[in-house]
């Protein structure tokens, strides 16, 4: 969470792990499933489904991810 201004903002970051190159970068003003969904969805059409890791949070993306 980054703050701007007087608001917090989410800054979603994917990364490739072996090459470290930034996949696809979102802000985002809330923390939500959906805003989850839709920032990997638009990497599953660019880049096709990919094993991921998360920060381990209590957020359940890996439900989307795995299935």
């Amino acid at each position: 969470m980054l703050k701007v201004r007087n608001e917090f903002v989410w800054l979603w970051i994917a990364i490739e792990p072996i090459n470290k190159i930034i996949l696809g970068i979102r802000i985002s003003f809330e923390r939500t499933m959906l805003v989850a969904e839709q920032f990997l969805q638009e990497l599953v059409r660019k880049y096709g489904k990919h094993p991921v890791s998360t920060d381990r949070g209590t957020h359940g993306i890996h439900r989307f991810v795995n299935s």
